[in-house]
């Protein structure tokens, strides 16, 4: 795949929400890590699945491009980031 093309590094949204940054790409899929936005804040956590790009064909995904920079979460400064990761 050309460079151009490639969608590493590009973020797919669900049903508007944004889900994650694609990671990694092969022919038939896409590594996506799970990214969470709470205040206009970005975060990526360490999980990751892979999924089907024939969910790319669906009408409530879509990839986008954000100029913003996912940030690192400081677990003793940002309590409510962590537990919102967390799912508590």
């Amino acid at each position: 795949m050309a460079d151009e093309d490639s969608l590493i590094g590009k973020y797919l949204e669900i049903s508007g929400e944004l889900a994650g940054c694609i990671e990694a790409e092969t022919e038939k899929d896409l590594l996506v890590r799970r990214a969470i936005v709470i205040n206009e804040h970005i975060g990526l956590c360490e999980q990751a699945v892979y999924v089907d790009k024939k969910v790319l064909d669906s009408y409530w995904v879509k990839i986008v491009e954000l100029s913003a920079i996912p940030e690192t979460i400081n677990s003793i400064d940002s309590t409510d980031l962590v537990r919102k990761w967390l799912n508590m």
